[in-house]
């Protein structure tokens, strides 16, 4: 996330499209204000997903191909 975004409304947003528990979210990491190569800056910010269990993954992997199918 960067310096002007609510973290709470990017939790909410990232909670509601995962259905992952809000209390489940680790700790925002907020980049810095630098130069970028990015002409337009992400409204929701990136959401990194760690995992340690196959079917998991395999859920993961799978939402994933369902999403690129509706693009």
């Amino acid at each position: 996330m960067y310096p002007d975004h609510d973290e709470n409304k990017l939790i909410d947003f990232w909670s509601r499209v995962t259905k992952v528990q809000k209390q489940n979210f680790y700790k925002s990491f907020i980049h810095l204000k630098k130069k970028g190569t990015y002409k337009k800056k992400s409204l929701y910010g990136t959401l990194c997903v760690n995992y340690s269990d196959k079917k998991l993954l395999a859920k993961i992997n799978s939402w994933i191909s369902e999403y690129k199918e509706k693009l």
